[in-house]
């Protein structure tokens, strides 16, 4: 594996807590949370940056996400 292959095991490990996370923020269960996010394409969008984006504050990833969702008619914030 080079250096600039992601792992998937890695990426399916921040994707599952940036889910939890973000339900966490907006008083939302799991199941609600990826539905709300896949329904605004914003989990596609930050796993495509990931290597970027797991490097940030998950504070800072779950605004982006609220950010994203919202442009795309999301209501949350």
């Amino acid at each position: 594996m080079d250096k600039y292959t992601v792992n998937t095991a890695d990426l399916l490990d921040y994707a599952i807590m940036l889910v939890h996370e973000y339900a966490e923020a907006h008083g939302l269960t799991d199941a609600q949370a990826f539905r709300y996010m896949w329904r605004y394409r914003a989990i596609q969008d930050i796993l495509d940056v990931y290597s970027a984006a797991h490097t940030l504050p998950t504070d800072d990833v779950c605004d982006t996400i609220s950010r994203i969702c919202r442009s795309r008619g999301g209501l949350l914030s």
